[in-house]
């Protein structure tokens, strides 16, 4: 059982087990909610709840009492993390993170600012890169952590890796493209198309290219940049393809873009990156459980 699951389940009873308000409350879906409470039921092979008409109205003796003692350890993890953020605060020293630009306008605006906002006394830079050249700070130690993606070719025996957000690449395209209606795309269906890519620093490029060439296709490559918001403004009025990440649909206004998935699409996996050693410093693990502990606490549930 994880802590999430007995936060949504004492969401629910506070909020006297009205899912719609608990799920604005907590930013999750109703059904996502809903579904994670059924699955700790199953799993357990519990009642929690007792439901009139597919509704919860109460809890039942087994479900007051897993509400009792999720309270007692609510209160004594979030005392553990205080407590641990009191430690935060007061540790000094420099942290280099690298990330790539995408990822960071995506992923990383809110995290970054809770990190340095609780660790006033430290110094934490971000440096942003693609993929292949924060791989080689790692390996040079110029940073001392990464925020990439898979693969990330690193070698597991000197490299800690932490999945932090799992979601797949879809194609972007001006509402007036012929495929813009699709549901879903073939990758058949691109074929002779142009598209418009992150350079090649990014490892989004390399894993469409060999995409393509797994399926004996050619990539039609019009132009390449690294900037994401140029390649959405580049599809917005003409007939190329790009690919992005699935993510941005959802957090950025798309006039006149429409997103398309893809059957079987490409993963687009992020990871947290870092060399292994025998003693990090205190920011250092602060850090990497600050992420860790964002992302599992947000992921979406699938």
């Amino acid at each position: 059982m994880e802590i999430r699951q007995l936060r949504y389940l004492v969401e629910i009873v506070q909020n006297k087990f009205n899912l719609s308000v608990t799920s604005q409350r907590i930013h999750l879906s109703q059904p996502a909610l809903s579904q994670s409470i059924r699955r700790m039921e199953t799993e357990y092979e519990v009642e929690l709840f007792n439901r009139s008409r597919g509704r919860l109205i109460s809890l039942t003796a087994v479900g007051e009492s897993v509400y009792q003692d999720a309270l007692d350890v609510l209160d004594k993890h979030d005392q553990l993390m205080r407590n641990m953020r009191q430690a935060a605060d007061s540790m000094k020293g420099r942290i280099r993170i690298g990330i790539p630009p995408l990822v960071l306008s995506v992923l990383f605006t809110d995290i970054l600012a809770e990190l340095i906002a609780s660790h006033p006394k430290a110094r934490i830079e971000v440096v942003e890169e693609g993929a292949f050249e924060l791989r080689r700070m790692l390996q040079t130690e110029a940073i001392d952590c990464a925020i990439i993606l898979e693969p990330t070719d690193l070698s597991k025996m000197n490299f800690e890796q932490v999945l932090l957000y799992h979601d797949s690449l879809s194609l972007f395209m001006s509402k007036e493209h012929p495929l813009a209606g699709r549901e879903v795309v073939q990758w058949s269906d691109l074929k002779g198309e142009n598209f418009v890519l992150f350079d090649e620093t990014y490892l989004i490029h390399h894993n469409v290219k060999q995409k393509f060439r797994s399926l004996n296709m050619e990539l039609k490559i019009a132009l390449m940049s690294k900037s994401w918001d140029f390649l959405l403004e580049s599809v917005r009025h003409s007939k190329f393809l790009t690919f992005l990440p699935r993510p941005i649909e959802q957090q950025y206004n798309l006039i006149d873009v429409v997103q398309a998935p893809l059957v079987k699409p490409l993963d687009w996996d992020v990871v947290l990156v870092y060399p292994k050693k025998r003693h990090y410093t205190g920011l250092e693990l602060a850090v990497q459980h600050k992420m860790a502990e964002h992302f599992q606490l947000n992921k979406a549930i699938l």
